[in-house]
């Protein structure tokens, strides 16, 4: 049997007040987890804007 690493996270919440260091952290740590999987689940954005979209779709980018 194959061990498999998945990651699960919820509620992002990019844009608006979502703290640089909150992401900065994401981005760092996911990885270094090494997961096989990662699963979001929940609110990518804050107000579901168009620029919120983008910048989430960098964040995932660089933690998978």
């Amino acid at each position: 049997m194959t061990d498999l690493r998945i990651v699960q996270l919820a509620d992002l919440h990019i844009g608006g007040a979502c703290a640089p260091a909150y992401v900065d952290g994401l981005e760092a740590a996911v990885p270094a987890l090494e997961p096989d999987l990662l699963v979001i689940a929940g609110d990518l954005t804050q107000r579901a804007r168009h620029g919120e979209f983008i910048a989430a779709l960098s964040v995932i980018r660089r933690m998978a």
